[in-house]
């Protein structure tokens, strides 16, 4: 079988992509904006399966929680604005002929009054901006200019460091981690202090204390495989920890970054991209008791990356994910260090689960299952802790990198089976 080649989609539009995910309607993909003042996209193929043409979308938001409440606390709702109907092939045919002055019509953004015809936004760190799409443009707006054109359209441009996104099928609840709540996400604040650069010309809809140590959301699902709301599911938080080395609570998430549901377990995989914890983590949140346990941590200066669930290859289920540029962001003297791996990134994966194993486990809905897997879960989390006390070698964590995969892919392995095998 030849191996498949990738296509890549100009439908979709243009925007500092960090994930596209496609629902199981093969029709609906998600497209999550890395950086400052971004923003949330939906595009719809017209033909399942085929994502070379479509509709795109831009969310807007109407928070139900309290205005400058915690980051925990987050909640609204979200409507979509179709923004365009495009297709691979006519966006491509524009991509060197057009720039942006072909498109947009920029004012003066210092003047007090916004011009006539123009339009205020904010987006993708650019500061406020007075802008005017130019006659008959709307089309190349939306492709080459999508975030400004979503502003435009009253749709949040306010996240900071939108990152991955998974969906549990069974509760149709998505979820998405958020990096930082800072910026565009307070209330005309940075970080706390007063300043509006981050929400002058917004349409500054989403207002919370700002957090640092960032959040995963969860997203409510309809039917039709659209989101209809969003609010917080777990946030890191600030402090000073492990004599300074953290400067989030390392009970918990700093900097959640890629996120993989588990369906077999109700469990949601979640990864880090931090310099708030010396080492980043990989982290188990549970559905059902609504906690979460650290199954790997990863060298100094590394993070961890495309956490997957692998389901039923041959007969049994995987988790890969991937621990990348050790000693790279930071504590670049650790990698010529004693008991150092160096830099070179990691690729693994734990298993295998037997997948009907891991069937019957999720049919298991007894209280004596319930307390089983609690009793089980336990044994596992006291692995864990006991791994996580070995002896620190000069990158952290275990005396080196590769006995530190392996004693994590041991107390993860303890955690599965525990859930695995609570009801056979």
């Amino acid at each position: 079988m030849a191996p498949q080649q990738p296509t890549k989609h100009y439908a979709l539009g243009r925007h500092s992509w960090e994930l596209g995910y496609v629902m199981p309607d093969s029709k609906t993909v998600y497209g999550t904006d890395d950086g400052a003042n971004v923003f949330f996209s939906k595009f719809v193929a017209k033909v399942a399966g085929d994502l070379s043409a479509g509709a795109i979308y831009c969310a807007k938001f109407a928070q139900t929680s309290a205005a400058g409440s915690e980051a925990s606390a987050f909640a609204s709702i979200l409507t979509w604005v179709k923004m365009e109907e495009l297709t691979d092939a006519e966006v491509k045919a524009q991509v060197k002929v057009l720039e942006f002055q072909d498109i947009l019509e920029t004012a003066d953004p210092f003047n007090l009054a916004c011009p006539s015809g123009f339009t205020s936004v904010n987006a993708g760190g650019n500061g406020l901006e007075r802008l005017k799409v130019k006659t008959g443009q709307e089309k190349w707006a939306a492709a080459f200019e999508k975030r400004r054109y979503a502003g435009m359209l009253g749709c949040a441009t306010e996240f900071r460091r939108w990152e991955g996104v998974a969906f549990d099928p069974k509760s149709m609840t998505a979820f998405a981690a958020i990096s930082e709540v800072t910026y565009g996400m307070e209330d005309n604040m940075k970080k706390g202090n007063a300043s509006t650069s981050y929400d002058a010309g917004s349409s500054n809809d989403i207002k919370v204390k700002f957090n640092t140590c960032g959040c995963v959301m969860k997203l409510s699902v309809g039917t039709d495989y659209s989101i209809a709301g969003m609010s917080a599911l777990a946030c890191g938080t600030i402090g000073s920890y492990s004599g300074g080395t953290d400067t989030c609570d390392p009970t918990g998430v700093a900097s959640p970054d890629n996120v993989a549901f588990i369906p077999d377990f109700d469990q949601l995989v979640i990864g880090e991209d931090t310099s708030q914890h010396q080492n980043d983590v990989l982290w188990i949140y549970d559905m059902a008791s609504q906690t979460m346990t650290r199954i790997a941590s990863t060298p100094h200066g590394s993070e961890t990356t495309s956490p997957y669930w692998r389901k039923n290859i041959g007969g049994f289920s995987y988790l890969s994910f991937i621990v990348q540029h050790p000693c790279g962001t930071s504590d670049e003297h650790m990698a010529t260090a004693a008991g150092s791996s160096g830099t070179d990134g990691w690729v693994g994966y734990v298993g295998p689960f037997k997948a009907e194993v891991a069937a019957t486990a999720i049919k298991a809905t007894s209280e004596m299952a319930a307390t089983t897997t609690k009793a089980k879960s336990e044994v596992a989390a006291a692995s864990i802790s006991a791994i996580s006390t070995t002896k620190a070698g000069p990158q952290g964590g275990n005396s080196s990198s590769t006995s530190n995969m392996q004693a994590s892919f041991l107390a993860l392995a303890v955690l599965f089976s525990a859930v695995a095998f609570s009801s056979v």
